[in-house]
């Protein structure tokens, strides 16, 4: 068992953007390539591709996407990583599920709830009323710098 201040540690540091892994799951095979091919256009390594991540001690995050980015603070407990921040004149707080080894900080995109039986006809799968999307999520990794 690990109390909460020896997650944020794990977590504390500079993360530069590694790769995306795609892991769609559904029902029927021509689906889930089509989910695959969709969320591929959705997460590419290039929009990506200059996401720096940096997570002190005290709770502060900042982010950084080429010459644009925020700061915010973050929580990190279990699984889950919140984290708040103010873009633009708005407030947001943004809740992923992560996990984290010594050199590797995993973000889950999970974005099954979208895949529902319109979405799924809108990009032509056929019989989309069969079709059961069980999985699909990003898998946006960092390396720790």
């Amino acid at each position: 068992c690990s109390d909460d201040d020896d997650d944020e540690n794990g977590i504390v540091g500079t993360w530069v953007f590694s790769s995306i892994t795609i892991d769609v799951k559904t029902s029927n095979s021509t689906a889930t390539n089509i989910v695959t091919a969709d969320m591929k256009e959705d997460y590419k390594n290039e929009d990506y591709k200059d996401e720096v991540w940096v997570f002190t001690e005290d709770g502060k995050v900042q982010y950084s996407y080429g010459t644009d980015g925020y700061e915010g603070t973050y929580k990190f407990e279990g699984n889950k990583l919140t984290i708040a921040y103010n873009y633009e004149n708005d407030s947001y707080e943004d809740i992923y599920t992560v996990s984290v080894s010594d050199n590797k900080l995993v973000m889950y995109e999970d974005d099954t709830q979208y895949y529902d039986k319109q979405y799924l006809e809108e990009l032509g799968v056929s019989d989309p009323e069969s079709v059961k999307v069980e999985k699909a999520v990003a898998e946006i990794n960092y390396q720790r710098k």
